[in-house]
């Protein structure tokens, strides 16, 4: 016996559209409207049931009637985008009698020539990039992971500096010192005093001043 055709009308009916960024959940809606005069229950289902979560998943559609589904993709990172570009999602239905009422029994129980699917890819758009008040793209702007690990690598270039300073501190005072009670040499031995010191402080500062600004943005993240 051949196979039943989709009574449900799908609205998107053959692509799911997801817009990024995807760095946090992202929903997706989808309509499934009943022209018959018979109750229709009907399952979604997807290759990835980890990825996503649909609500409502499952149900009974009235004659006539519209059910409205938002489709949940969750929070994932940019480059996991290429390990999703084959995601489907199958919408399953079956007549039911009047006054049925929902439960996994009637697919379970249902024998294959009962049952009609529709079959849906999904697409993941890019971000929409922003715009000002007039309309104009605005530069895309670094996110709050990239400024803290660029902060943390110029934290990192300011302690080796600060060491390289500190050793080179270090190996001018074991320096010999010569003696010598004439006031010219007095004055050059003077004016030859190292300059590290105050160059080390400089840093010290700078670097805790990274070090607080990087402890900030991580508890806003946090938060």
């Amino acid at each position: 016996m051949s196979k039943l055709t989709q009574v449900l009308a799908l609205d998107p009916a053959h692509e799911l559209r997801f817009q990024g960024p995807y760095t946090s959940d992202v929903n997706s809606r989808l309509e499934l409207s009943n022209p018959t005069d018979r109750p229709v229950a009907f399952k979604v289902k997807t290759t990835a049931p980890k990825r996503y979560c649909v609500r409502p998943n499952s149900g009974i559609i009235d004659p006539k009637q519209t059910m409205k589904l938002v489709v949940i993709l969750r929070a994932l990172d940019e480059d996991q985008l290429t390990d999703q570009v084959k995601d489907k999602f199958m919408v399953q239905s079956m007549f039911c009698d009047d006054g049925e009422v929902w439960n996994e029994s009637l697919f379970k129980e249902a024998s294959p020539d009962q049952l009609m699917d529709s079959k849906i890819r999904c697409v993941f758009d890019p971000p929409k990039p922003k715009v000002d008040e007039k309309g104009e793209e605005l530069p895309p702007t670094s996110s709050a992971s990239d400024v803290i690990a660029q902060l943390r690598d110029e934290n990192s270039r300011l302690n080796r500096e600060k060491l390289e300073l500190l050793e080179e501190c270090a190996k001018l005072r074991r320096r010999p010192v010569v003696s010598d009670n004439s006031p010219a040499t007095h004055q050059v031995a003077t004016a030859e005093k190292p300059p590290g010191i105050n160059l080390t402080m400089e840093i010290l500062a700078v670097a805790f001043l990274i070090t607080f600004v990087i402890a900030l943005f991580i508890g806003k993240a946090i938060l």
